[in-house]
């Protein structure tokens, strides 16, 4: 089933006899036994079976809750088992020495021998339960209008270090209303380079809280602190995004690769990276992008590339699927 489930590009897979489901993540690069990512029974509450099963709404799968969470589940796993070899049989040496750092008193082999009769056991808590649609938004709450589209990672600010201009430049109109000065949000193109790679120039730039345009890049005398902007990384997928920190300055950047090609300089703030889990622009995803759908491109045909050619304006509602938001 999971087999035929990769071949034909469908990534979660469901098997059920209508009172245990197993959920599997068919595209997960993991042995078949360890891509199950959730076994519950309707009939056995305490494996949460509502909150499982309301991940497969069409309202949360069209949110991608579920790639969260298998995110999470993925981390998690791994992070278990680490630790449940450090405290196995045989102690890692390193939590030895770690221990004896803290408890100088004990010998290696009285730490060992003390580990030795220790039963560790590591749990993660359980997801919180998936919001329900059907409960009204109360009415006094205003739209959602992504004012800052980065304010949930600034509880736990990520930094990097190195991202690569973009290829060229565009000329279409920023979708806001005349006159108004809603965020803008931008995606911008970075590819491989025979120096480095997309992401060392990523993460070069970005880890240093700064990134470059040229002087034909689109958006570069529009920008301003709360704009948005994401990074495709060419043939893999959106692998960042930022909050923008400063209008563009005409300023030269010492650590910038090609610095006079991309004299112009801004900086950003509350910066994102998931390499290992790219935003990939596939005919799925594009059908749910309003460049597409609202402007009658063909969202499933070959020639869709126009969208990542250069630095291109995004509505706030396309900005938000491409950054998982």
């Amino acid at each position: 089933m999971l087999g035929y489930a990769m071949a034909a590009g469908v990534e979660w897979v469901v098997l059920t006899d209508g009172n245990e489901y197993r959920i599997y993540n068919s595209h997960a690069a993991v042995p078949v036994e360890q891509k199950l990512f959730r076994r519950i029974v309707v009939a056995d509450q305490s494996t949460r079976p509502q909150e499982t099963l309301a991940l497969l709404s069409k309202a949360q799968m069209a949110d991608h809750l579920i790639d969260e969470l298998w995110k999470a589940h993925f981390i998690d796993r791994q992070i278990r088992a680490a630790l449940e070899g450090m405290f196995g049989t045989e102690p890692d040496p390193s939590l030895v020495r770690l221990i004896r750092s803290r408890v100088p008193a004990l010998a290696p082999g009285e730490i060992r021998a003390g580990l030795g009769r220790l039963r560790a056991t590591f749990d993660f808590p359980g997801v919180p339960a998936v919001p329900r649609p059907s409960e009204p938004t109360p009415a006094a709450t205003p739209p959602r209008s992504l004012p800052d589209p980065m304010a949930a990672s600034r509880r736990s600010p990520l930094r990097v270090t190195d991202v690569g201009p973009e290829v060229v430049a565009t000329t279409e109109a920023p979708p806001s209303q005349p006159g108004s000065r809603d965020p803008i949000f931008l995606i911008t193109p970075v590819k491989d380079e025979a120096e480095e790679t997309a992401r060392q120039t990523l993460e070069s730039l970005l880890g240093q809280n700064v990134y470059v345009f040229g002087d034909r890049t689109t958006g570069r005398d529009r920008i301003e602190e709360g704009d948005g902007i994401c990074f495709y990384w060419s043939g893999v997928g959106v692998v960042a995004d930022a909050v923008i920190a400063s209008a563009a300055d005409r300023r030269g950047v010492g650590f910038a690769r090609d610095g006079a090609r991309y004299p112009w300089a801004f900086a950003v703030r509350d910066v994102r990276f998931y390499f290992d889990a790219p935003v990939v622009i596939d005919g799925a995803l594009r059908s749910r992008l309003e460049a597409f759908v609202k402007r009658g491109h063909d969202r499933e045909g070959p020639h869709w590339s126009w969208l990542v050619q250069g630095t291109r304006y995004l509505t706030a509602h396309d900005f938000a699927v491409l950054t998982r938001r």
